[in-house]
């Protein structure tokens, strides 16, 4: 019913031109059971995303990406915002309009106590979506009202406008979660999944082709699977090798 989405670049060694590399893709796509599979391209267009998500129809939650409004065009899903993304780029904007900024960012911060206190409380699918309905609503009604406010009073190309902008494109994605107990408040989940690879960059540099980018691509998907399910990766690896 929902697939969380992200991605992140992963370095290629280029054939054409000696110790240099080029940009190619990992893309994550997570369940709602946290089965997880990695999809690599060898650039960052709609194409990746369109290929492997087809005729999905479900909910999508995934950044603000260009190169997915094509998916959602053409399909029948439906695109659930990421606060995380939103709440971010205020925080950028702290340096140069911090009056603005940490105004928005005490509302957003009252938006992840109500999760806070769910995950805590270990709330049922109904006491959360009531929480969602009663507290939240309220908070993302205000948030609006303040975004309104201030988005003809800056400069569209500075950092808090740049905010203010990304927030009220993407407002009735960014508001789905409130209606749907099944749906998250961001897209965390895909985040923390993609660090596995944001580390080992580090380690090893670069994919030493397109082909090794790929199978680098189905370990990450079935490492990223064991960790999610509580199952040790190398336990998995050595029975299943053996």
């Amino acid at each position: 019913p929902m697939i969380n989405t992200d991605d992140t670049p992963i370095p290629i060694k280029s054939k054409k031109r000696r110790g240099s590399t080029y940009n190619g893709y990992l893309w994550v796509y997570i369940d709602k059971d946290h089965n997880v599979v990695f999809d690599f391209t060898p650039t960052r267009s709609r194409n990746g995303p369109m290929k492997f998500l087809g005729k999905f129809s479900g909910y999508v939650q995934a950044d603000a990406y260009s190169g997915y409004d094509e998916f959602f065009r053409k399909s029948d899903a439906t695109e659930v915002g990421c606060h995380s993304h939103a709440r971010r780029k205020f925080d950028y904007a702290l340096d140069t309009d911090p009056v603005r900024a940490a105004r928005l960012l005490v509302l957003w911060g009252k938006l992840y106590d109500i999760e806070r206190q769910a995950k805590e409380g270990n709330y049922s699918s109904a006491q959360l979506l009531e929480a969602r309905q009663k507290e939240a609503k309220p908070i993302l009604a205000e948030i609006k009202t303040v975004l309104d406010e201030y988005k003809n009073q800056v400069l569209p190309k500075s950092p808090i406008g740049k905010a203010i902008s990304y927030s009220l494109n993407q407002w009735e994605a960014l508001n789905r979660y409130v209606d749907d107990p099944m749906l998250e408040i961001d897209n965390n989940l895909s985040e923390r999944t993609l660090r596995m690879v944001v580390i080992g960059r580090k380690n090893y540099m670069f994919a030493g082709s397109e082909a090794g980018a790929w199978r680098a691509a189905i370990i990450y998907s079935l490492v990223a699977s064991c960790k999610l399910h509580d199952i040790d990766p190398f336990r998995y690896f050595r029975d299943v090798l053996t």
